[in-house]
């Protein structure tokens, strides 16, 4: 997908919009998640985890590169390091708490919370990148 993002940078979009504009446009994929406890063919699940691991892999990409519009050039490095560093803890804390959820609430259950992250990740960053977008033009109005 990061072609898909050097080509709207080379369409004249800025690089930051660029890969939200990928990470927004994958995150459309996410709610088919939502369908796999109800798929009995296997070859359909199959299909369904190929285009979620295809959007959670253009999510990393993108989310890695985005780092380079967002954080100061000297905190670029850092920041990829607290967001690995803040991916794996969430991950040990889901996994911790995952075969206990399973026991009580089934398979369905975690699978649907998974399922609202991506879309609400897009939202955070979308949240994010325009209010830092208005404050960068109220500050070049002053």
């Amino acid at each position: 997908m990061c072609w898909a993002s050097d080509r709207l940078v080379s369409r004249g979009m800025e690089p930051t919009r660029a890969r939200l504009t990928i990470i927004w446009s994958v995150t459309c994929l996410a709610p088919l998640v939502f369908l796999l406890p109800s798929v009995s063919n296997v070859y359909a699940a199959i299909g369904i985890m190929t285009i979620i691991n295809f959007m959670c892999t253009a999510w990393l990409s993108m989310a890695t590169i985005i780092m380079g519009g967002l954080a100061s050039r000297v905190a670029i490095a850092t920041a990829i390091g607290v967001m690995g560093a803040l991916g794996g803890v969430t991950s040990i804390i889901f996994n911790g708490f995952v075969g206990s959820i399973i026991d009580n609430f089934g398979y369905s259950m975690p699978i649907y919370v998974g399922a609202t992250l991506h879309p609400l990740g897009a939202l955070v960053l979308a949240v994010f990148f325009l209010r830092r977008k208005s404050l960068i033009a109220r500050q070049e109005s002053i």
